[in-house]
């Protein structure tokens, strides 16, 4: 069976070989920052919790398969069908000004009722929307750079924010990293 470089994603429901057993996905989940995981079921009961990317990277030298291409929550499919969604809902085209309106829109009621999840979700669900229409960012591409930035921003050198004022933000340390 020849699987010709095709991309893959690990998910619940996929029967894997591991180890040498057969076993089918019973569940994929974060599990700590950008940390994922899928429990294993094996035909005789035995299960066993293991990184994806352990997984990816031994389906990678197996098969040929592009871990690049692992999204173990769907989101990066969700991400593309919102974007085809917003294409045919609002038009084509980058729209970055009426995109940038609408999150200025979205702060205000942001500030007006912080407590309210769903008016963070319009802010998220406006900045895919953005990526997607003025930088061509596909599901993936967004989440590879949604990791490279936290990573970026883990890195940098932080004030102690017990020393910014209230209200103001915490921002890195000028030229540092």
């Amino acid at each position: 069976m020849s699987h010709e470089n095709k991309p893959t994603k690990i998910r619940p429901g996929m029967r894997l070989i591991v180890r040498g057993l057969p076993c089918e996905v019973s569940c994929v989940r974060l599990d700590g920052p950008w940390g994922e995981v899928a429990d294993l079921l094996f035909s005789d009961g035995d299960h066993l919790t293991l990184t994806t990317s352990w997984l990816m990277r031994t389906a990678t030298r197996a098969f040929g398969f592009d871990a690049g291409s692992f999204d173990g929550c769907g989101f990066a499919d969700a991400f593309d069908a919102r974007h085809d969604w917003s294409v045919t809902t609002f038009g084509p085209g980058d729209r970055t000004e009426a995109v940038v309106r609408h999150i200025r829109k979205e702060l205000d009621e942001v500030l007006a009722c912080p407590d309210d999840l769903e008016e963070w979700v319009d802010v998220a669900i406006l900045a895919m929307t953005g990526a997607a229409r003025a930088c061509g960012a596909d599901g993936v591409a967004f989440l590879e750079a949604l990791a490279a930035k936290d990573a970026k921003n883990r890195a940098r050198t932080w004030p102690d924010w017990r020393t910014v004022p209230a209200g103001q933000p915490v921002e890195h340390v000028r030229g540092g990293k």
